[in-house]
């Protein structure tokens, strides 16, 4: 009997994944069976997880600890797989990342303290730049965004930059959001890295580039 892996994004999972489970002996078809929810909002994963669990996947695999957060909504028995996360740790989505205890586990690979070397970088290209606005996605755990606005904040406020923040939600919205922005006269934008905002990339560029931010 074929096991059921099910996996939850904004966009399709890279095909070195795919590549990677086959040298491990897993094949579409064969004793594995793909069941794929792309979600365009972070509002529609609850209910994508829900789908997963009634067809009983034995696994769920998802990018991101705020997608993990709301799949964690929809089941505590299922595992669920981060592929790619921020802080787990302060997000009280797991234990420790040694031992994570419930049914999830995953892997990090950022960290808060690069939410600071992002506008010290920022300030080396645009040494001008004084009024900051920061793009980031809802929802997210709260102990992962008051430790990334606080490593955020510090920075900024040793740097002389002043930080405003937009929450981007829906699709549909970043017209309104970038006209917000040009209102308040941002010197530049930081989008944080998330499975949303990079689905929404070209949007985001489009925008950017067509305005008075840089």
């Amino acid at each position: 009997m074929a096991n059921r892996l099910g996996s939850i994004a904004g966009i399709p999972l890279p095909g070195t994944f795919n590549r990677a489970l086959s040298d491990l002996g897993w094949r579409e078809g064969r004793n594995i069976v793909f069941e794929n929810r792309y979600v365009s909002s972070p509002t529609e994963i609850q209910h994508a997880a829900e789908e997963l669990v009634r067809v009983r996947v034995d696994i769920i695999l998802t990018i991101s600890a705020g997608n993990a957060e709301q799949i964690l909504k929809a089941t505590t028995t299922v595992p669920i797989i981060v592929l790619s996360s921020g802080e787990l740790g302060s997000s009280g989505l797991v234990a420790s990342l040694s031992r994570p205890g419930g049914n999830l586990t995953g892997m990090q690979i950022y960290s808060p303290e690069l939410m600071g070397k992002r506008l010290q970088l920022l300030k080396e290209v645009l040494p001008g730049v004084s009024r900051l606005v920061i793009l980031r996605p809802s929802p997210l755990p709260e102990g992962l965004v008051n430790t990334y606005l606080q490593m955020t904040d510090e920075t900024a406020s040793k740097l002389g930059m002043r930080t405003h923040y937009v929450v981007f939600e829906r699709p549909g919205t970043l017209k309104d959001l970038f006209s917000a922005m040009i209102r308040e006269r941002d010197d530049a934008l930081l989008v944080w890295s998330h499975p949303f905002t990079r689905a929404h990339g070209h949007e985001i560029l489009d925008l950017a580039t067509s305005t008075d931010c840089q």
